[in-house]
């Protein structure tokens, strides 16, 4: 550690092994630098900022003393609770635990994976809101969730898909049935799906539109679709 003065006012350089702690967030990094007159930390080189639950990691990252939060960029990544996000670049809200991710956005969760051009994730709420050509896959379910804004909350596992959405759900030959409708929900624990309002079922060469539709599937699952003016609902045999 060395001191200097530079442009910014005084500067302590942080070289190997930096680790700085502020409250219950620990930061690390290879190298470093602290403008003290504007309480700024710049860090350089495999930094890591761990916070509660989430644990993020990058190339480069500033941190500002008076905002409480962190700019990351380069190969950004975000894990919380078996959860990853990854991004070029993000911005950390130290205080509320969000963190905005930007540039275009892959994530994964057990066994439902997600792609968009940016998301929020608020970490203690765990509810992601992806934005932008949104795509969803729960691989277990085969099931795809595709719009231009879908919110997904983790705790309930249940997913809002708007900006015309649309559901694909493929049965255990490849056949695909894709619904589309204003508005899309999918909860991924119990396996029921439904589509709202001006709903249009295809199904191989079959089409079909109106305010209520459903699809059969061959698991222990059922799709709904329904209109403000009626719910419809087909369960499995």
């Amino acid at each position: 550690m060395t001191g200097s003065h530079g442009p910014e006012g005084d500067e302590i350089l942080l070289n190997g092994n930096v680790r700085i702690t502020r409250g219950r967030t620990v930061l690390t990094a290879d190298h470093g630098r602290y403008v003290r007159e504007a309480g700024m930390l710049y860090l350089d080189d495999d930094v890591e900022v761990e916070d509660s639950t989430s644990t993020l990691t990058c190339d480069h990252a500033e941190y500002s003393e008076k905002d409480d939060v962190v700019k990351l960029s380069g190969s950004v990544t975000l894990v919380d609770r078996e959860a990853t996000l990854e991004a070029p670049s993000a911005v950390y809200d130290r205080r509320t635990g969000r963190a905005d991710l930007f540039g275009g956005v892959s994530g994964t969760d057990k066994e439902r994976t997600l792609t968009c051009d940016h998301a929020v994730y608020f970490r203690d709420s765990l509810l992601l809101q992806a934005r932008g050509n949104v795509k969803g896959r729960d691989e277990d379910n085969k099931l795809d969730l595709e719009g231009q804004s879908v919110d997904y909350d983790r705790s309930t596992h249940e997913a809002v898909a708007t900006g015309d959405p649309l559901m694909r759900v493929t049965d255990e030959k490849g056949h695909a049935a894709v619904i589309r409708a204003l508005s899309c929900r999918l909860n991924t624990e119990t396996r029921v799906a439904e589509a709202i309002d001006s709903v249009r079922v295809e199904r191989d060469t079959l089409q079909r539109a109106g305010g209520l539709r459903a699809v059969r599937r061959p698991r222990p699952a059922r799709v709904a679709a329904r209109s403000p003016e009626g719910r419809g609902t087909t369960r499995p045999r």
